[in-house]
């Protein structure tokens, strides 16, 4: 695995940074990583993101009920879980 080096981070930056470590239980490594890797990992082909929704539209449709905001938000992070796994 290779290692990183990155200088003259500002300073609100490397805060902000510390924070969402701190929030999500991680280290500032580990939160560097998990960014990272949300930005320049392998992305998913136009076939597979249609397929994905497809899926979650027959979710909703199969439960047979509304969904609300929260629940919705629910289901992409469980869905951005998965997908990080």
């Amino acid at each position: 695995m290779a290692t990183l080096f990155v200088k003259d981070i500002p300073d609100d930056v490397y805060e902000a940074l510390k924070d969402r470590a701190r929030e999500n239980g991680r280290s500032l490594a580990a939160e560097v990583r998990v960014l990272l890797q949300q930005i320049a990992g392998p992305r998913r082909s136009r076939k597979e993101v249609a397929e994905s929704i497809r899926a979650f539209r027959e979710k909703i449709a199969g439960e047979g009920r509304g969904v609300g905001a929260e629940e919705v938000v629910d289901m992409i992070r469980e869905g951005r879980e998965d997908r990080d796994k």
